[in-house]
């Protein structure tokens, strides 16, 4: 099953069901075969894609041609050729049984892999997208997966876990998400990192979710970090090394001429350096509640301790202690943003708007703003159809917070309510650079195993291929609901 055989896969499963039918995973995966024999096979010159005809026949079209079109570019700057046809499959609603639930079957024998796509070497199966209450960008799933089909062919299966999802989703294309960011601002200098002894468990077994975001985003950086430092050809030499059989250890020297210990050290300076950046323009994580309970008993007259401390307890709706603590924090410095967020929160969600606008005007500070109270003016502005302040408030989130596509978004929905497209249209563009089809970049995508986190997409323009074009949604409305043309109002917090 896993290199694609399945004729003969059918004959040996047969034969194990004989000798014992309680077996699920023989049982489901006969299920499989059952099903995979009710679909077309559309074959290319370099694959073949099974589907279902009666719902992903425009949907495979589009994808042979898209896969086509990646192939020889992936194929060039890895240096290899698959010798064979590879196979993609994607799984539709059948026999009561979702998508989703086929395609954990075809990989696993079992339901509910947490991801929409794997790949076993050879093949490659996906759930298709017409299937899912909300889409993904299936161009990025099968770029993401034909990059995992190659180099683990080119290296005899030899590649480390860590280094072939950083191909993967180096190669994707898309902007590092902005929880990416704040994540690495807080566990960076808290030294909460994986290493390349460590950074595989992030993978396979991780402690927490955050954890295997934290393996896939690393293993991206390090990818990053080898083309910055040692040239664009790095990757290419380290697959070489992979390819011949060598432990990583043995590896990066040979491919990039330091020790592994050399080269650990110039990826962590390159992540201090990274997170250095990022603390000017990335919107600050949330303290630990208990963190901040303590730091404001250590030093009460700090008005930045104060005002988090009264943020968090507005996010855990005790307004009266987070009112309290703002009103100690602004008797200590009368215009502090966080503070000002706070209270104007609380003024408004009592009903009572007068005044709250010219107060957050005030509090302000153009310079360094906060990002929560300058979202929630800029709303508030929208809301009063004042669209040219909301433009320039919008604007200066995306000046100030650039890694963060949310400003971008606010502000072509104030662009798309007034019709101004000649100012939306670039910045339909942009989104469409940033959005990869899945919320905060959470990994959708691997290859085959047991134990991954959950999976949640949204439909997305997709920069580096085309959108869902089997799903009957016309381009324009896809447009819009990027934008956020979706009847409600830009969020005021």
């Amino acid at each position: 099953m896993r290199l694609g055989e399945e004729t003969e896969a059918r004959a040996a499963l047969e034969k194990a069901f004989q000798v014992d039918m309680g077996n699920v995973r023989v049982k489901n995966s006969l299920e499989v075969l059952d099903v995979l024999a009710t679909y077309e096979t559309l074959e290319t010159e370099h694959f073949l894609i099974r589907f279902d005809p009666r719902h992903d026949k425009l949907l495979a079209r589009y994808m042979a041609q898209y896969l086509e079109e990646v192939y020889p570019q992936l194929c060039d700057w890895m240096g290899y050729e698959p010798p064979g046809k590879s196979l993609f499959e994607v799984f539709h609603r059948a026999k009561n049984t979702s998508g989703h639930g086929w395609f954990s079957a075809r990989m696993v024998g079992l339901p509910h892999i947490h991801t929409i796509g794997a790949c076993a070497g050879k093949m490659v199966a996906l759930v298709s997208p017409n299937d899912m209450d909300k889409q993904f960008n299936w161009a990025r799933v099968v770029k993401h997966e034909l990059v995992h089909v190659i180099n683990l062919q080119q290296t005899n299966f030899q590649i480390p876990h860590w280094f072939t999802e950083a191909l993967a989703v180096y190669d994707e294309g898309y902007p590092r998400p902005p929880n990416w960011d704040q994540m690495l601002v807080r566990r960076v200098p808290a030294g909460k990192m994986f290493d390349l002894q460590t950074i595989n468990l992030g993978f396979i077994r991780p402690s927490t979710s955050e954890d295997w975001q934290m393996a896939y985003c690393q293993a991206e950086l390090y990818a990053e970090y080898m083309v910055a430092r040692f040239g664009p050809q790095a990757l290419a030499r380290l697959l070489d090394a992979y390819a011949d059989n060598l432990d990583t250890p043995t590896a990066i020297p040979r491919a990039l001429g330091v020790s592994m210990e050399e080269f650990e050290r110039g990826y962590a300076a390159h992540l201090t350096q990274l997170v250095a950046q990022l603390t000017t323009t990335a919107s600050a994580p949330p303290q630990p509640f208990q963190e901040l309970t303590q730091a404001v008993e250590d030093d009460p007259r700090n008005p930045d301790l104060l005002a988090a401390l009264a943020d968090a307890y507005l996010r855990r709706k005790a307004y009266p202690q987070a009112g309290k603590l703002a009103g100690q924090a602004l008797e200590i410095q009368p215009r502090h943003q966080a503070a000002t967020y706070v209270r104007a929160r609380l003024q408004l969600l009592v009903g009572d708007q007068e005044g709250v606008v010219p107060m957050l005007e005030k509090a302000l500070d153009p310079a360094a703003p906060h990002a929560p109270l300058l979202r929630l003016l800029a709303g508030l502005k929208y809301k009063a159809e004042a669209y040219e302040r909301a433009v320039e408030l919008y604007q200066l989130g995306r000046e100030r917070f650039p890694r963060d596509p949310g400003w971008t978004k606010l502000l072509a929905r104030v662009h798309l309510k007034t019709d101004d497209h000649q100012r939306l249209r670039p910045l339909l563009a942009e989104l469409a650079r940033h959005d990869g089809g899945q919320p905060g970049r959470s990994p959708k995508t691997g290859s085959a195993g047991p134990g991954r986190p959950g999976f949640s997409g949204r439909s997305a323009l997709g920069p580096r291929g085309p959108p869902d074009r089997g799903a009957g949604c016309g381009h324009a409305s896809r447009a819009g609901r990027v934008a956020g043309r979706t009847g409600e109002v830009p969020d005021s917090d």
